[in-house]
């Protein structure tokens, strides 16, 4: 047989009719058949009422609706492109030790729907409809491997369905033309990028450092948050808090660990008066217990326009951005300056990170984490005893092992106070460690 399209027609179907399964019926797609292409059906529709099993290394395309019946059993562990829509009853599944790939890739909108979840090991997003909003989810998909936003955005908030990652999925290519409008689940404890946003902007929402294994869900919000969580009710060193925009996190454990989050900003959605400085912008959490919005000491990063910052407590709650005022303009911890730029050679230049004056401030806590947002170094009274950040991980509570740490950006959290000051005052930034 040449290698070409296999175009199926109901009219010569080499002995099997797919839009009419019986419940003992089996099809199995294999390599032999190289490429195939489904373009009939009832009603422009491919309707399984039986097992079909999509092979390695074998490529279909079903034009027109695909429907997996009560009783249809769909395996996809080959390479399988919709046109149309996709309706699952039955079971949508993949063998895990194969690497099937599931693509969504029309013209017009597609509808995902169904009454049962459908598991999928990689999936590709690609509509090219004019219109972002290519795809409207009202059924429950899970995602176990690599999830690729090319094209279109999937808009489960209106249509209500649901998209999980499993343990160790992740996605890529998310932008303003693909992502999730609407609340996205991820299940385990890796880093993960949540694919969120609305109204044709990707909001990404990043956590990295868990230390148990969380069923997480996050959501972006394009609305002011005032109305549910008083803007007037914060810190005073907050001077302006978004109104336009927040994400909630909701887990169903609460780590000890510290944890890393990162929120992004945009210029056609952020508030101007908020992201106007970038050097001020910050993160606040609505915190239940005082009903109001604190801050979370952070830092942000004008090149990938996200705000980082490390939770002390947990990362599920309210969150949103804010105008900060910044010690280092006035008050306490004026006098304090970081040198970002180790290079631990012995030279006797940069050898370690010196923080200029923090001998004045005894009572300080001074904490390095890695980019996975693993701690890499903690100490107390920094500088008082030798004890500096010279490129070794150092400290209690260390998890990620010992020895000299590779080159690379970390970040640095700083707590400080005087013997008089019971509050402790927060400074943070990037730190870069050569070799």
């Amino acid at each position: 047989m040449k290698k070409e399209d296999l175009r199926l027609q109901k009219d010569h179907l080499w002995g099997i009719e797919i839009n009419k399964f019986s419940n003992n019926m089996k099809l199995y797609l294999t390599a032999f058949f190289l490429q195939v292409v489904i373009c009939f059906g009832q009603n422009n529709e491919v309707l399984n009422n039986g097992i079909v099993s999509i092979k390695d290394n074998t490529v279909v395309s079903v034009y027109g609706d695909f429907i997996n019946s009560v009783n249809g059993r769909f395996q996809n562990d080959g390479d399988v492109s919709f046109k149309q829509n996709f309706r699952n009853n039955g079971v949508v599944s993949f063998n895990d030790k194969q690497n099937g790939y599931t693509r969504f890739t029309g013209s017009e909108i597609q509808n995902i729907e169904g009454t049962v979840e459908s598991q999928f090991k990689n999936v590709q997003f690609l509509n090219t409809n004019r219109s972002n909003a290519s795809f409207n989810l009202s059924g429950n998909v899970s995602i176990d491997g690599m999830a690729l936003f090319e094209k279109g955005i999937l808009n489960n908030r209106d249509f209500g369905g649901a998209i999980t990652f499993g343990l160790d999925a992740v996605n890529s290519l998310a932008s303003d033309l693909s992502f999730v409008d609407g609340d996205v689940y991820k299940m385990g404890k890796s880093d993960f990028t949540f694919p969120i946003g609305t109204n044709k902007s990707y909001r990404r929402y990043i956590i990295s450092g868990l230390d148990d294994v969380n069923i997480l869900n996050v959501i972006y919000y394009n609305l002011n948050s005032d109305a549910l969580y008083p803007h007037s009710a914060k810190e005073d060193v907050v001077e302006l808090i978004a109104n336009n925009e927040y994400w909630v996190i909701d887990k169903d454990k609460n780590d000890k660990a510290d944890i890393f989050i990162s929120l992004s900003w945009s210029e056609d959605m952020s508030q101007s008066e908020i992201i106007s400085d970038p050097k001020k912008i910050g993160i606040v959490k609505w915190n239940p217990e005082s009903k109001k919005w604190i801050v979370i000491n952070s830092v942000s990063d004008l090149q990938s326009k996200v705000v980082t910052a490390v939770t002390k407590n947990d990362a599920k709650g309210i969150f949103t951005l804010a105008k900060i005022k910044r010690e280092d303009t006035a008050g306490a911890g004026s006098d304090l300056k970081t040198y970002n730029a180790v290079s631990p050679n012995n030279d006797g230049v940069n050898d370690y990170f010196k923080i200029e004056n923090i001998e004045n401030y005894p009572n300080n806590t001074v904490e390095i984490y890695n980019r996975w947002g693993a701690r890499v170094f903690k100490t107390n009274n920094y500088d008082s005893t030798g004890n500096v950040f010279d490129g070794f991980m150092a400290g209690k509570g260390i998890k990620v092992g010992t020895g000299k740490l590779p080159a690379g950006t970390y970040f640095y959290t700083i707590e400080y106070g005087t013997g008089a000051d019971k509050k402790l005052n927060t400074k943070s930034g990037y730190l870069y460690l050569s070799e």
